[in-house]
């Protein structure tokens, strides 16, 4: 990084705050270091020497602009990463701004760059089952074929993130009779979700057909050299199933965890019931999948009612 020392460990500094105290998931404060990163470099490229905290304090609009547009051109950046890239930089100004260092306010000035509005892409419930089906029966090794049902049958289930399920612990493991399964999501917090005894079913069957004899402390899905099972890993077994059913690159494992909201709401869960299943901190982020509803409907009436094309 071409920052000064004194650079360097403020950002180290706002990167471990991030981290422990605000408690972002990982992904998001990598994310936010190679924003960060790119920033500083392109400071100093335009003074032709380190960047150090002062460059904060004289930076212009102008230069929030033009480092966004180059990251726009150089690499065809879309207006989602742009944003949250804006939104680390404002997050870093924030914290020198707190540590009594002088700041310009051209990262407020800078509007965001708008964001298409995109629903989420649930799987329809025959294609989920399908896939699930499917992804029991793809390996040589009839323990991973387990394991692969297990998964997505309790991502499914239960709605959960991809990295939710992943970071299950052998101990977190529902047992017959149980009735919910703990869960810890984003920011660490931990909510509660009601356990269907084939979720159970699954995840016992594929223990009892596992190689490994598990700890505690182990992570319940393994690959095969018993390490925790990747979430690429994961993708690639989803993709594999799609592509054998024809179905579109849409169908990913976070997919199976908007068909969960999906299905729940068609079925006659209210909002706030889904909210609080899914982990979401505003009841706004739910409502999105009323307009799937809506969508669908649509695209029902366009297609079969006899009146539709008048």
């Amino acid at each position: 990084m071409t920052a000064n020392t004194e650079l360097q460990n403020l950002i180290g500094d706002w990167l471990a705050m991030l981290t422990h105290q605000r408690k972002l998931s990982l992904h998001t404060v990598e994310a936010y270091q190679r924003d960060i990163t790119q920033f500083i470099d392109f400071l100093a490229g335009h003074a032709e020497q380190e960047a150090s905290p002062a460059c904060f304090a004289a930076l212009k609009a102008m230069d929030v602009r033009s480092f966004l547009a180059k990251r726009r051109e150089q690499e065809t950046t879309q207006s989602r990463s742009l944003a949250r890239s804006l939104s680390g930089l404002r997050s870093f100004a924030l914290y020198l701004s707190e540590k009594n260092y002088p700041v310009s306010p051209a990262f407020e000035i800078v509007k965001s760059p708008k964001i298409p509005k995109s629903l989420p892409r649930p799987i329809s419930q025959d294609d989920a089952l399908k896939i699930i089906q499917l992804a029991g029966e793809t390996s040589k090794r009839h323990w991973e074929n387990m394991r692969n049902r297990a998964l997505l049958v309790l991502i499914y289930g239960c709605g959960l993130r991809i990295s939710e399920a992943l970071n299950l612990s052998y101990g977190d493991r529902p047992t017959a009779g149980q009735l919910s399964i703990r869960i810890t999501g984003k920011g660490n917090k931990q909510r509660d979700i009601p356990i269907l005894p084939l979720i159970e079913d699954a995840i016992h069957h594929y223990i009892q057909a596992a190689p490994f004899d598990f700890q505690k402390s182990d992570p319940l899905f393994k690959g095969i050299k018993g390490g925790r099972l990747s979430a690429r890993q994961v993708q690639l077994i989803v993709a594999k199933c799609r592509r054998l059913l024809g179905l579109s690159d849409k169908v990913t494992p976070h997919a199976f965890r908007h068909s969960f909201a999906t299905h729940l709401l068609a079925a006659g869960g209210d909002l706030r019931t889904i909210q609080e299943l899914l982990g979401h901190s505003s009841l706004s982020t739910t409502q999105v999948y009323t307009e799937i509803e809506d969508a669908e409907l649509g695209r029902i009436y366009q297609a079969a009612h006899p009146r539709s094309k008048l």
